[in-house]
């Protein structure tokens, strides 16, 4: 028998044991709304779940758990406008919830709404110094103050947690991946870097395995979450120009692509302006384009750089 076909008939006969006296008290409880909404939200049966914990949540307004269910519900629904209304309700009521401070951050990013979600950020790793998932975050907030000094404090911090709490994880990727057991390893390296965004080494990792079995367009995804929680890694920015500028990778043009392995060679540059080696790469995409005039110029700024070595 499935967990949630257990979970289903466990429900069942919990609510229907006792007398119609003793049900009919329990309806006038909230207690009896939040606990059937949680054994139906374990078994995925989110339509009564959300009915029960807002009928929960009516009966005992300051029962932030309810709203934290429905929210985590909605905005796996991609109705993040409500998500978000119900994680500020639960921090009205409890401020001193990290995960859900990280959560409410991501959705007011989401909304492009920047200073709020830097807030929440800053509160969840203010409560919880362990969370490396906020700090992660902080690291690209920090980026756009122009204050590296911070970002590179969250860096650290985050990748430290990754390290000490992660570390059996990847040596089981890592395993995996030597027994060309690549399915399993993909797996694993994705769980790492989901929770524990920071942890370079895992996402480079990851590129690898999958440039190694011929899917270039995950490579590239990879890469792209990796810029997204470091912008100032040009190592991964020159990565991403070559992949776009080498192989036809599907769902978009040809022009796209090329166009945004100019934007991550400028990235590279902006971190490292004395990099030969983008300058090449940057020679070989204008020559490709017929930008002949423009190419040699690359050229000729890579090799001063190379002289001056």
């Amino acid at each position: 028998m499935s967990t949630s076909n257990l979970i289903i008939i466990l429900v069942a006969i919990f609510f229907s044991a006792g007398g119609e006296k003793d049900t009919t008290l329990l309806r006038e409880s909230w207690q009896y709304y939040f606990e059937k909404g949680k054994l139906q939200y374990r078994a995925e049966m989110f339509d009564y779940c959300l009915e029960n914990m807002d009928n929960a949540l009516r009966k005992n307004p300051r029962l932030y758990e309810a709203a934290n269910i429905i929210a985590l519900i909605q905005d796996t629904r991609d109705k993040k406008l409500v998500a978000l209304e119900y994680f500020t309700r639960s921090l009205a009521i409890k401020p001193d919830q990290p995960e859900i401070h990280y959560r409410a951050g991501l959705l007011h990013e989401y909304f492009a709404d920047y200073d709020k979600a830097f807030e929440h950020f800053q509160e969840a790793v203010r409560l919880d110094t362990a969370h490396a998932r906020a700090h992660a975050c902080l690291i690209r907030h920090y980026l756009r103050r122009q204050n590296r000094l911070k970002a590179d404090e969250h860096f650290r911090l985050s990748n430290t947690v990754g390290e000490k709490n992660g570390r059996a994880l990847y040596l089981q990727a890592d395993a995996a991946r030597r027994r060309h057991e690549n399915e399993k390893a993909v797996l694993l390296y994705n769980e790492i870097i989901t929770a524990y965004p920071a942890w370079i080494e895992a996402y480079l990792d990851l590129y690898e395995l999958h440039r190694y079995l011929g899917r270039y367009d995950r490579a590239a995804e990879t890469l792209e979450k990796l810029v997204y929680v470091k912008p100032d890694y040009g190592k991964a920015h020159l990565f991403l120009a070559n992949l776009y500028f080498t192989r036809k990778l599907p769902g978009r043009s040809r022009k796209y692509y090329l166009e945004k392995s100019i934007m991550h060679i400028q990235k590279a540059l902006e971190q490292d302006p004395n990099d030969a080696e983008s300058y090449h790469l940057l020679a070989e995409l204008q020559h490709y384009m017929g930008n002949d005039m423009d190419a040699e110029k690359s050229r000729i700024k890579a090799h001063e750089l190379e002289t001056k070595k």
